[in-house]
């Protein structure tokens, strides 16, 4: 991961993601896993509006901004560390991706409720904004 480019992006949005540190454990858990690191960081740009610095909650939230275990704010989602979640959530991807069809996209894959493993978000429309995110990180990070 273009560890620059992505601090400079969420700078722009005054994310408390914007942090080396952080950035570092999600590039790890991506590279670890084989998942994107850009496509862990439109996940929490679509889940938490990449976790703005002025939430009251900013600090617990960059914790599980990936929502794993349900929710940053309670029970076993909350008792987790960035990098614990990051790990989580790659592997959450991973589960979902399996058994992609030909023709579909991957990225709307991981929430469809037709997928058998389940689904990342119920909300419709998640796919399209991880997608917009996704996009905006991988060209721009050179």
């Amino acid at each position: 991961m273009n560890i620059p480019y992505v601090m400079q992006f969420l700078e722009k949005r005054k994310s408390a993601l914007a942090d080396h540190n952080l950035l570092q454990m999600i590039d790890n858990a991506g590279r670890t896993k084989n998942v994107s690191p850009y496509l862990l960081i439109a996940i929490t740009g679509q889940e938490q509006s990449f976790v703005p610095r002025n939430n009251n909650h900013a600090s617990e939230i960059i914790r599980n901004p990936w929502n794993v275990f349900g929710c940053w704010c309670k029970g076993k989602g909350a008792g987790i560390s960035t990098g614990e979640a990051a790990q989580i959530a790659a592997n959450t991807i991973i589960k979902l991706s399996q058994d992609l069809p030909a023709g579909r996209n991957p990225i709307q894959w991981l929430s469809a409720k037709d997928n058998p493993r389940g689904y990342y978000a119920a909300d419709n429309g998640w796919w399209i904004g991880v997608s917009k995110y996704f996009k905006l990180l991988v060209a721009g990070s050179g």
